[in-house]
Order: C-alpha cells, then sequence, then structure tokens
C-alpha cells in the first residue's frame, strides 16, 4: 500500500495493483520487459542493484558494450519505478562535482552542527544579549565554520552513470565502490569571491 494527498493535503489511502504471489520484483521486471526487449539478464541485474541501494553491501554494476549499443536505454527504463530522490542520473561530471553536491554542515566528529548555529545566530540577534556574550558567541559561530566539513550522504542513493567516469572523477569513486570505509574524506580547493582560494573538507558517506 502507498499514500497520496488529495486537494486538501490530507493523507488518504490508496490499495497497491494486485500483484500475483506478491513477488514485486518479479513484477516490476516483467513491466520493464514490455519495453525492454530481448534483455532479461541485463534488466534482473539492474533492479537488483537498484534494490541493493538499502542493504549493507549495494551492488556495483558495470554495462560494457560498444559504443551506439543502446546501454543507456535499459538503464533509464528500469530505473524509472525506483522513487526519483533516490536515483541520481550522471552525465558527463567534473571529478569534483561528486563531492560539490549539496549536503549537510558537520563538526570535526561528522556531527551536524545546525542546530549549533541556529543557536549562536540566535544570541548573536537577540536585542537583550550583552556585547560581551555576542561577541563570545561570534568568536564561537567562527570557529565553528571554520571547522565545519560538508557530508554528503550516499546510503540508499543509486548512481547511474550515463557515460563513462571521467579517468580522475573514477579514482575519486573507487574507494567508494570498494567499500573500504564508510565515511571518506576529500580536500578540494575553491575560489570564492572576496575570500580568495580556500580549501574545503568534504566526508562522503555510504557506498
Amino acid at each position: 500500500d502507498n499514500f497520496k494527498e488529495d486537494e486538501n493535503q490530507e493523507e488518504i489511502l490508496v490499495q497497491a495493483p494486485d500483484v500475483p504471489d506478491k513477488d514485486y520484483s518479479e513484477f516490476v521486471v516483467n513491466t520493464i520487459k514490455k519495453t525492454v526487449k530481448q534483455e532479461d539478464a541485463l534488466i534482473r541485474q539492474i533492479v537488483y542493484a537498484a534494490l541493493s541501494a538499502d542493504t549493507k553491501d549495494p551492488i556495483n554494476l558495470g554495462i560494457l558494450a560498444p559504443t551506439s549499443e543502446g546501454k543507456t536505454y535499459p538503464v533509464i527504463e528500469s530505473l524509472q519505478y525506483f522513487p526519483k530522490p533516490k536515483i541520481w542520473y550522471i552525465g558527463k561530471m567534473s571529478p569534483m562535482v561528486l563531492v560539490r553536491q549539496k549536503g549537510i554542515l558537520v563538526d570535526s566528529n561528522n556531527e551536524p552542527i545546525e542546530v549549533k548555529i541556529s543557536h549562536l545566530k540566535g544570541i548573536i540577534n537577540n536585542k537583550n544579549s550583552d556585547e560581551k556574550t555576542i561577541e563570545t558567541a561570534k568568536e564561537e559561530l567562527s570557529k565553528l565554520y571554520a571547522e565545519s566539513k560538508n557530508l554528503i550522504d550516499l546510503t540508499g542513493i543509486t548512481l547511474a552513470f550515463l557515460e563513462p567516469p571521467h579517468a580522475e572523477l573514477w579514482n575519486l569513486l573507487k574507494p567508494i565502490l570498494s567499500h573500504d570505509t564508510k565515511e571518506i574524506e576529500y580536500d578540494y580547493v575553491e575560489r570564492t569571491e572576496g575570500k580568495g582560494i580556500q580549501t574545503k573538507k568534504v566526508v562522503v558517506r555510504g557506498w
């Protein structure tokens, strides 16, 4: 069963379609085979790889075939049945685009700091705060930002590369694909207007 919202933004129950033997993965495979012909093994590999994203040991899948052999079509047709936010379609990507994705700010222990930032900003903007308190809060906030890192959580996410990754990007992806460690930290240099060149830290979590 799943849910959808009615016109009044209220959640109402919707009965899922009847699937023989409740074999949902087989139902999806057979549905895909209506538009992707004579590719049973490939369809299953794609579906199983995407389903494995929510497991502790997700599958890596590479489709090797000559140029213009239609490798992309089965991938897109198969992955359309998965939640859109959990599938990242990637075309040409520069080496550091992946680690520059929008994430959350964390401290040196990779713990979220959004609440701390909001608290300190509240003190700074509070008209009842004295100058010493405001100055202390500003120093703490500045230190917090200086030591912060951007955390990108790939847990449960499927990365679908529609073109072969750039060589440098491929090297960056290898530790993630090989499941070396749950969290991998990267440094990259970024030029910011008014601040010049800065070194930023990014943590990629998950596989």
